[in-house]
């Protein structure tokens, strides 16, 4: 399953934790199709600082999110 990085960041506060399982909570994906994993790629911009744990993404997203105060495990 693929999230743009605009999407998360418009349904998230400050501070959140990104998770598979807060994802799915969100309603930004369901159970049977993050099995595999989600992943966050480019589109869109972050602008808040935002924490993600278990959550794959490409190196330029991996830098945004660095770059807005964000944590990435």
């Amino acid at each position: 399953m693929t999230l743009k990085l605009g999407e998360v960041n418009a349904k998230f506060k400050a501070g959140d934790v990104i998770s598979r399982e807060s994802l799915i909570k969100a309603k930004m994906v369901k159970t049977g199709e993050s099995r595999y994993g989600v992943k966050i790629l480019g589109g869109g911009e972050i602008d808040k600082s935002l924490k993600f744990d278990g959550v794959l993404m490409t190196n330029p997203v991996k830098e945004a999110i660095l770059k807005a105060g964000g944590e990435v495990k």
